[in-house]
């Protein structure tokens, strides 16, 4: 076979290279073994140029023109390097990376973290992918996480994407003391951090370690403390949109107004979304509410009827007299037909003063007899 026979030296190179170059590509897409086809890479440039890209498709790694996106998953990760050497490496620009890791072994994850990380790592001519997206990225440690954002943020991708699954919490085994590098990002814009295992201690080292000049999007699922948001928000008053989802395990730990937390103004700021309790941590941070802010309430699994409600109506007592209002109403409180409120609960809900609303849309689920009492609830409050 291939590998008992020294291409390089032997009298078989000079015969294979008299071939044209389509009668050699040929001749290689005929090998059939993977470490044989990998052999080939190696012999001398022409050679590279054919069996790279050959040996990067059959791992999975598919670029065509008519696609922006670039999926790495399974054995594809082990053939990066390899396709980073193609010629046709050279063509792809501006595509979106997705690597979605392996969520079932975890040598095997910890391997494609290696590849992938040498993968971003290394330099590149031009600007590849414009954003790069990581799932299930389970056993990152806070300190790996802003290794993978400043890497990604290097090759001057726009948007860097990291998440974990739900069901390795035991991958996560940050090592004590561990000390995070400062990361200060020059060309994202778009950042989200989704981690189901952070703890709020680490969160706030993470956020504390991270600047970002140009950020104009910030996304986090997880369980930040409203001191650590508030300190990484401050240094970042000019972001335009955020974006929360809750993973606390019950409400009574969820994301609350408290001290100490910074007070601060972000003029740029047009779009907020997360559920009533986030919202209502943030705005009370804010000096100033601008005018022009459009707020979008999501849900929180962990909240009664009464909480919803109330955080909703809390958090827009902290807004201005033009803010424009989108309310996503959980189906769940519809579908137990758990939408009614005591007389006690509406008097304490109307004790709550309200702005001018400029525009309210509220996005119920499908329609029952709940939805009606509701929007009808909703209704009497902002008339009166």
């Amino acid at each position: 076979m291939l590998r008992d026979c020294d291409l390089t030296n032997c009298e078989l190179q000079f015969c294979i290279l008299v071939l044209p170059t389509e009668v050699i590509e040929k001749v290689i897409t005929l090998v059939d073994d993977l470490n044989d086809l990998r052999s080939l890479t190696y012999v001398n440039r022409l050679f590279v140029s054919i069996a790279c890209h050959i040996y990067a498709t059959r791992h999975g790694i598919h670029v065509t023109t008519t696609s922006c996106l670039v999926k790495i998953q399974r054995d594809s990760f082990q053939a990066l390097a390899t396709w980073r050497r193609s010629r046709l490496f050279a063509r792809v620009q501006n595509k979106h990376l997705i690597c979605i890791l392996d969520d079932r072994d975890l040598i095997l994850a910890k391997t494609q973290i290696k590849a992938l990380r040498t993968f971003l790592a290394a330099p590149f001519i031009g600007r590849p992918f414009v954003s790069v997206t990581i799932h299930y990225a389970d056993c990152l440690s806070p300190s790996e996480i802003l290794q993978f954002i400043e890497c990604i943020d290097h090759l001057g991708c726009e948007s860097a994407s990291i998440s974990s699954g739900l069901c390795n919490p035991k991958w996560f085994n940050p090592s004590p003391g561990q000390k995070l590098p400062t990361i200060s990002l020059l060309h994202l814009k778009s950042l989200d951090i989704d981690h189901q295992y952070l703890s709020a201690w680490q969160w706030s080292s993470l956020l504390f370690h991270l600047t970002g000049r140009g950020l104009e999007a910030l996304f986090i699922q997880g369980q930040p403390t409203i001191h650590a948001l508030s300190k990484f928000l401050s240094r970042h008053s000019h972001i335009r949109r955020l974006r929360f989802t809750s993973r606390w395990v019950n409400h009574t730990h969820c994301m609350k107004p408290g001290s100490p937390q910074e007070i601060f103004y972000m003029p740029l700021l047009s779009e907020m979304e997360g559920p009533p309790c986030h919202l209502q941590a943030l705005l009370s941070c804010f000096s100033r509410v601008l005018d022009a802010l459009t707020i979008k309430v999501g849900q929180d699994s962990r909240m009664t009827y009464m909480q919803y409600v109330c955080g909703v109506l809390c958090s827009v007592n902290l807004c201005g007299p033009h803010v424009h209002l989108e309310i996503h109403f959980p189906a769940r409180y519809v579908l137990n037909d758990n939408v009614e409120l005591n007389q006690s609960e509406m008097k304490s809900l109307t004790a709550i003063t309200l702005p001018e609303v400029a525009s309210l849309e509220i996005s119920f689920p499908p329609t029952s007899k709940g939805v009606l009492l509701v929007g009808s609830c909703l209704y009497e409050m902002y008339k009166n």
